[in-house]
């Protein structure tokens, strides 16, 4: 499964040189801290509280049923990565 991680150019190049880091802080509608990296099934926008140019593809050897533990849903509805699966998207 391909996912992306939308960053600035110099974080880009640093996450390319030593890896991913784990962050920690509060996204958007959530009320609690999350530690982590954030992916998601398609690169995010401004509007969707990604900040950055430079888009890193990240392709893991697991399947939606594996992933889902780690999902953050929106409270708006956003498009979940098991409803692209029924829909063939992926």
């Amino acid at each position: 499964m391909k996912l992306y991680h939308v960053t600035t150019l110099a974080n880009a190049r640093s996450i390319l040189s030593t890896g991913f880091r784990d962050g920690t802080g509060k996204y958007g509608f959530l009320d609690y801290e999350l530690s982590g990296v954030w992916l998601s099934d398609e690169p995010l926008t401004i509007n969707e509280g990604a900040v950055g140019d430079a888009v890193l593809s990240v392709e893991l050897d697991l399947s939606v049923d594996q992933l889902a533990n780690f999902e953050v849903i929106d409270r708006v509805g956003c498009v979940t990565l098991d409803s692209m699966i029924e829909d063939n998207e992926l």
